[in-house]
């Protein structure tokens, strides 16, 4: 639950917002008042915050049907530590006129090396999840299974810039909805790579997320090897092993997180 009201809370120092961002904005307002009474709907809590280090990290996270647990998350950081992450989005939300620009104002970031090393380079912390909306379309029989097969490039940005990777896990996301196995959303998927999926929660239609509590838990930081991008096979290497540990840590996070409404800080190496 967000403490912004509390009065014995010492508001962390920020460090500049990038980019011209306001978080006085109206936008932001009416987006931070959305995310706290989604705090309070599902009794959100973070632990092992303090495993975030200081300046630049790539903060990977699983992505549920709902998608609103990322941001609750990066809120969460936000208040308690200071620090507005930036999330990188996939190309498609900057191709729709309107959503674009929507994505952009609340700190939205296309996906690409470029655009995340210039954020690393800043000293910022990037939010990115690899598994896209092929991850979120998962079944509920798919539940907290990790879906990173051929998503490689947040441990290829991580090698190029060095810059260490944190695991946030949520695995009570994928109960906010259920997804139903529909050969319909596989095949506009495979073809178009856009989501069409048939879902349930509760509500009229069931379209309300059902009010699970929900908890992120962070690994200790993981450091990528030092190698340079030039050294080819060494370098690609490198970028599998290091996919390979991220992809361990944050299978181990989601298993155990299933089943627990709250969870103490999960150590990982």
């Amino acid at each position: 639950m967000s403490k912004r009201n509390d009065p014995n809370k010492t508001a962390p120092p920020l460090e500049p917002l990038p980019d011209g961002l306001d978080m006085h904005s109206p936008l932001m307002q009416v987006l931070v008042s959305v995310l706290d009474k989604l705090q309070s709907r599902h009794s959100y809590q973070v632990h092992g915050i303090e495993h975030i280090p200081k300046g630049r990290c790539l903060i990977v996270v699983n992505h549920s049907l709902a998608t609103y647990d990322v941001m609750l998350l990066m809120l969460t950081i936000f208040e308690r530590l200071g620090r507005l992450p930036r999330g990188l989005g996939d190309r498609r939300l900057f191709q729709l006129p309107g959503l674009s620009q929507l994505v952009s104002s609340l700190g939205g970031v296309l996906a690409s090396q470029g655009g995340g090393e210039r954020l690393l380079e800043d000293g910022l912390l990037v939010v990115v999840a690899p598994g896209g909306m092929k991850e979120a379309l998962r079944t509920k029989e798919q539940r907290y299974q990790v879906r990173w097969e051929d998503r490689k490039g947040f441990a290829r940005l991580a090698v190029r810039t060095g810059a260490p990777l944190v695991m946030a896990a949520c695995p009570k996301a994928d109960d906010l909805y259920d997804v139903v196995d529909s050969d319909l959303t596989r095949r506009v998927y495979d073809q178009f790579r856009l989501p069409l999926p048939l879902f349930r929660g509760v509500g009229p239609g069931g379209l309300i997320p059902r009010p699970v509590p929900l908890s992120h838990t962070l690994s200790k930081p993981i450091y990528p090897p030092a190698v340079d991008a030039d050294e080819g096979t060494i370098f690609n290497n490198a970028v599998d092993k290091l996919h390979g540990v991220c992809t361990e840590v944050m299978t181990e996070l989601l298993r155990s997180g299933v089943g627990t409404e709250s969870k103490g800080t999960t150590e990982s190496t």
